[in-house]
C-alpha cells in the first residue's frame, strides 16, 4: 500500500507544471482568464526534517484552508461557477535535499467546476504553490485578452 500510495503522489508531482532548480520553484496556471506564474525562492520559511519530525511545520489541512481562501479571488471565465481541490491535489513537494533540513512546499491543485450542464475536458486549473509557514508567494497575472 505504501508504495502504491508513492507512485501515485510521484506521479502528481511529475505531472505539475513546474519547473525547479535546487532552492527554487516555478509554477504556472492557466485559468483561461489569465496565466498565473508563482516564482518561489524556498529557504529557512520552507525547511522541515522530515528524518527527525513526524509532522511538518505546516499541517496539510492548514495548507488546503490557505489555498482556498486564494482561490477564492482567481477569477473564473464566464459559465464556469467556482474553484474545487482536485481529489489527491494537496502534495507536499520537496524542492532541496542538498541540505538538512531538506526544503519543502505543499501544491495545492484546483479545477474549475462549470455551471449547468457537465462540460467534457479540458477545465480551467490553477495549481497553488503554499510554503511551510502558510504563505502563498505572490503570483504574476498575464490577463487574457477577451
Amino acid at each position: 500500500m505504501k508504495k502504491t500510495l508513492a507512485v501515485v503522489i510521484v506521479a502528481l508531482v511529475f505531472s505539475l507544471p513546474l519547473s525547479s532548480i535546487a532552492g527554487h520553484v516555478y509554477f504556472t496556471g492557466d485559468t483561461w482568464v489569465g496565466v498565473y506564474k508563482f516564482d518561489v525562492p524556498t529557504g529557512e520559511r520552507d525547511r522541515w526534517d522530515s528524518a527527525r519530525q513526524d509532522t511538518p511545520p505546516l499541517p496539510p489541512g492548514k495548507a488546503l484552508r490557505v489555498a482556498k481562501e486564494f482561490a477564492r479571488d482567481v477569477p473564473l471565465p464566464k459559465g464556469w461557477l467556482r474553484w474545487v481541490p482536485e481529489p489527491g491535489g494537496v502534495v507536499m513537494y520537496c524542492v532541496s535535499t542538498s541540505g538538512a533540513p531538506e526544503e519543502w512546499i505543499y501544491v495545492i491543485r484546483f479545477y474549475a467546476i462549470p455551471e449547468g450542464q457537465p462540460r467534457n475536458p479540458p477545465y480551467p486549473e490553477i495549481n497553488i504553490p503554499v510554503r511551510m509557514d502558510g504563505s502563498i508567494p505572490e503570483p504574476v497575472v498575464t490577463k487574457k485578452a477577451s
